[in-house]
């Protein structure tokens, strides 16, 4: 039985218990107490959807961002580039979809600017 692939807006509603603060362990927990956002996707989605028009944020500043609205010493960076890349596919869907208001993906850019 073939399973349905779900669709770009689907994967970025679908949350997966997220977000949730942890206290990672080993090589990546520099000090003690240390607490690491895993962010849901939405939210990644929501803060590139505060870029103004002709200004541009790197993921580095979004994580930060991310990290004082949730009270955590980090925000995961793995996480969230992967939800950036889900949200900015979202986003292009529902323009094919005829959709004038989406999530401004082009604003939202890695630390070199690409």
């Amino acid at each position: 039985m073939a399973r349905v692939k779900k669709s770009w807006c689907e994967k970025l509603e679908d949350s997966k218990d997220l977000p949730k603060i942890i206290k990672p362990k080993g090589k990546g927990a520099l000090h003690l107490g240390h607490r690491m956002l895993v962010p849901s996707p939405l939210q990644v989605d929501a803060q590139m959807k505060k870029v103004r028009k002709g200004k541009v944020m790197t993921i580095a500043q979004m994580r930060e961002k991310l990290t004082k609205e949730n009270n955590a010493t980090s925000t995961c960076p793995l996480c969230s580039g992967i939800f950036a890349w889900v949200s900015s596919h979202a986003a292009q869907e529902l323009e094919d979809q005829g959709r004038k208001r989406i999530t401004p993906w082009w604003r939202t850019v890695k630390a070199k600017g690409n």
